[in-house]
């Protein structure tokens, strides 16, 4: 019912999403949070912890794959907690010089939201650029 209202993703344009201004996405999550602050936080990692950043850095193969199925509801991706989350981002090493921009993200996690009914993670990882790189890190 939540995808069928546009509630997830509703501030951002396209793929289904409602395209509900700031203030309107507010509004919606301040009434949420009125009845119930579980479902108001679903709703809103939902759409700006997980959809927001596939919106805003995905390709477009990922956006027209991903955005409709998580406006609708039908699919839910979770977000690792970054307060409990220890990742190293490193260059995946290989010769092929045609996805040289491809990582290994290794590490540990520790409570994931949604971690038992998602359909597939979104894990977010800061790389250093390499010409900014400080010695000995």
């Amino acid at each position: 019912m939540m995808g069928e209202l546009g509630f997830y993703g509703a501030s951002l344009e396209g793929y289904g999403c409602a395209g509900m201004s700031n203030v309107e996405y507010g509004l919606v999550m301040q009434e949420l949070e009125r009845g119930d602050s579980g479902l108001r936080s679903f709703v809103s990692v939902q759409s700006a912890l997980v959809m927001y950043p596939i919106y805003t850095f995905g390709s477009d193969e990922q956006k027209s794959a991903w955005l409709p199925a998580l406006a609708s509801g039908k699919t839910r991706l979770l977000r690792p907690h970054r307060a409990r989350l220890r990742v190293k981002p490193r260059r995946h090493d290989h010769h092929r010089p045609q996805i040289a921009d491809e990582y290994i993200l290794n590490g540990e996690k520790m409570w994931i939201t949604s971690g038992s009914i998602a359909d597939v993670a979104n894990h977010l990882a800061k790389v250093a650029n390499e010409d900014n790189t400080k010695k000995g890190r």
